[in-house]
């Protein structure tokens, strides 16, 4: 990680936390999709943070989109530039289906929800138009569609469609709109309600024998395992009849040298996303290793008949009180 993104990655941090937010950082453990969690109220937020946008790569995005929906969380990219220019303060961008936008923007976000204006787009800069508000200055005035692009420079068809919602406006537009209505029409890109596109959850090859043991068994009691390749944690675990019901998992080997930091890392995601999880490993003759989160040797995870037992064990034994499915 180069200084520059541990630099910005703090102020995120410090960002979030005087906002009130309780905030998980992912270490340098393994590449992630996201580096930051942070939760406050009903609002769990997956932040990504490059100095530059563009290198967030398409695999990392799937990915970010596919745990965003598991988990209910909104993903956002933070960074200070494109290939070719600085990221503008207010300007919305858009990275492999998700929203893109600067530390001062992000920072105005956190703290008066206030949302960019301006969406920088391949072939321009967009407006989106509060088409009620357009109407009722167009009618205040006594202007036909056709008047009102006379004077904006656009066809009547446009106007049309601004009003009903079905077009955004170029910026160029839009000021000309506002400047002859006398009225503010410009509406924010809400980040955070931001549709993100169905990703197909493509077929996931076991990376190893412990991986594919583990699906095999959690399978077997009716659950979904979706591997995680670039996240802090291995896996979402969820219940096939409540997609609500999701466990963060973690598998390891009881003699890798980092297995502890990684175990606490998968904790910290959990209490701040307030999901339960579980960290399977391939031995039975474990350390006492301190974690609220249950470490499930394989073969007491094998010996499972039903999913209802699973989610008792993890929920008796993380026991705690903040996380909720």
């Amino acid at each position: 990680m180069t200084p520059e993104r541990r630099e910005i990655i703090q102020d995120i941090k410090n960002i979030l936390l005087r906002a009130g937010y309780r905030v998980s950082v992912n270490t340098d453990l393994r590449p992630s999709c996201f580096d930051i969690v942070a939760r406050r109220g009903e609002s769990l937020l997956l932040l990504k943070v490059h100095e530059n946008i563009d290198a967030f790569k398409e695999d990392a995005g799937r990915e970010l989109k596919i745990l965003s929906k598991m988990l209910s969380a909104s993903p956002i990219i933070i960074g200070e530039r494109t290939r070719k220019e600085p990221v503008q303060d207010w300007f919305l961008y858009e990275r492999h289906g998700l929203p893109a936008i600067n530390t001062e923007s992000f920072e105005r976000f956190i703290e008066k929800n206030i949302f960019p204006i301006v969406f920088a787009k391949r072939g321009g800069l967009y407006v989106k138009i509060d088409g009620e508000s357009l109407k009722r200055a167009r009618e205040k005035k006594e202007m036909s569609f056709g008047e009102l692009a006379n004077c904006v420079r656009v066809s009547r068809r446009t106007i049309y469609e601004y009003e009903r919602g079905g077009m955004d406006s170029t910026l160029e537009t839009a000021i000309r709109l506002e400047e002859v209505l006398n009225v503010p029409l410009a509406v924010p890109f809400n980040i955070v309600s931001w549709l993100i596109e169905e990703e197909e959850i493509p077929d996931q090859e076991a990376e190893d024998e412990l991986e594919e043991e583990v699906r095999q068994t959690l399978r077997e009691l009716g659950l979904k395992v979706v591997f995680a390749r670039k996240a802090p944690f291995d896996a979402l675990t969820a219940d096939q009849k409540d997609q609500k019901k999701v466990v963060i998992t973690g598998l390891g080997y009881a003699q890798e040298k980092r297995i502890e930091q990684r175990i606490t890392s998968i904790e910290k995601v959990s209490q701040v996303a307030q999901k339960y999880a579980m960290f399977v490993l391939d031995d039975c003759k474990i350390k006492n290793i301190s974690t609220e989160i249950p470490v499930i040797p394989k073969e007491e995870l094998q010996a499972i008949e039903e999913p209802e037992d699973l989610f008792k064990l993890i929920y008796e034994r993380q026991g705690l009180k903040s996380i909720k499915n």
